[in-house]
Formats: C-alpha cells, structure tokens, sequence
C-alpha cells in the first residue's frame, strides 16, 4: 500500500488544507537539536577532545533538520488533538456556537485560530461534580485576558497544566479548580508577558 502526503495530511491533520499545514508548522515553535554552526564545529573540533571530534564525525546536519521538523509536526498535531471545535463546546457548555465566538471574541474563553477555523484547549473546561455537566474553570474570565498574546498555544497549555512548586505540587488549572487564588496565575501570566 503506498500512503501519499495527503493521506498522512488527512490523518494527522484533518480540516486543514496542506497550504494551513504549511503556514501552522512554520509558525510553530521548533524542538529538539538545532544544526551546529560552522564556527562551533570548528571550535568543538580544536578544543572539545577526541570525544567531541568522534561525535563531529557522526554528526548528520540533515538527520538533525529532519528530526526538527517531525518533532514541529508532532507539535502541531497534539495541538489539534487536545483541542475542541467551537460545536463541540457549544454542546459541551449547553450554548450555542454564535455566544462561544462571542466569548472567545471577548476573551472570557481562550482559543487558537489555524486560519479560519478556532480551537478551544481542554484545559480550560472541567467536567462537574454531577458527572454529567461540564464547565469552563473558575477564574477563566479573568486568566484568559492575562494570557500574552505573543505566548504559543503549546506553552500556554504547558503553564496551565504543569505541577508548579509554588502552588503545592498542583498545576495553575488545579490550583483554581480547588479554588485557589485566580491573582496569582494572572500575576504569573502579566510577568511571562513582560519578559
């Protein structure tokens, strides 16, 4: 069977046409080994010893640049996989899709636009204590306005989701949902947008 680069489009990347794939994984961040310039070869060549000369010799510019750009993928792809359509929260949240674009549009709900279409991470809904309703967490309203603009959809699910020493060994999005100050996240998100 011979897979085609639609095929794998369509697989890891459905609803976006290749030219939305091409411009999303040029703007996302990229991951992994950068190629080593010229002038630190050199460098590591005269002065790292026989261990870095050894590692130079292996050393694949092309294997690099290709791991970068599966890893810049892969990246785009959990992106989409960990985020929601505007229709499915709209059922999700019991409103219609009209009042979650206002919502986005007013940032009271956070979203990510891949051209045209808008995609809501999971982090910030949480299913309620009935088990059947779901609900944005406490404190949305006032953490999205907080979020720099700037900031990459990845890091800013990274910051919400990641155990934080600060607050106990609970992530940003636990910390509220145990009811934990709303000011302190804000504070951290004004200070990641001031660096």
């Amino acid at each position: 069977m011979t897979v085609t680069a639609q095929d794998v489009l369509a697989r890891h990347f459905p609803g976006l046409t290749p030219e939305e794939v091409d411009v999303e994984l040029s703007r996302t961040p990229t991951a992994g080994a950068a190629p080593i310039s010229a002038t630190a070869m050199h460098y590591l060549a005269e002065h790292g010893g026989e261990e870095a000369r050894a590692a130079l010799e292996r050393y694949d510019e092309i294997a690099v640049q290709q791991d970068q750009a599966v890893t810049t993928a892969q990246t785009l792809e959990q992106l989409l996989r960990t985020s929601l359509t505007i229709k499915e929260v709209a059922t999700a949240l019991g409103l219609s899709r009209s009042r979650i674009s206002h919502r986005i549009r007013d940032r009271s709900l956070y979203a990510i636009t891949l051209r045209d279409r808008r995609y809501l991470p999971r982090w910030q809904f949480r299913q309620e204590p009935d088990g059947g309703s779901q609900d944005t967490i406490p404190g949305l309203t006032q953490i999205v306005p907080a979020i720099p603009r700037e900031m990459h959809p990845l890091a800013v699910e990274a910051f919400m989701t990641e155990p934080l020493d600060d607050l106990g060994g609970r992530s940003p999005v636990e910390h509220v949902c145990s009811y934990g100050s709303v000011e302190v996240i804000k504070e951290w998100l004004d200070a990641l947008g001031n660096r």
